[in-house]
């Protein structure tokens, strides 16, 4: 059985991803403004946009040039 994965957005939109690459990234915390380090996941859809995770978690993302942030769903 293959795992798929689907960023989620507004109205409930789904787009099928893929991993693309895992980089090491900054991400500031609401605690007291502190910076930690990241692996950050950057997916791919099937239009080539690129999704880069915007979380600790892993479970949110956003497109290149979007201010709109998609939730990772995994079946």
């Amino acid at each position: 059985m293959a795992v798929q994965m689907f960023l989620e957005g507004p109205g409930m939109e789904r787009r099928a991803v893929r991993f693309l690459a895992i980089n090491k990234t900054e991400i500031v915390t609401r605690y007291r403004g502190a910076t930690i380090v990241i692996d950050a996941q950057r997916l791919v859809d099937d239009e080539g946009q690129i999704a880069t995770q915007v979380d600790v978690e892993g479970l949110r993302f956003q497109f290149q040039r979007s201010a709109i942030i998609w939730s990772l769903l995994v079946a």
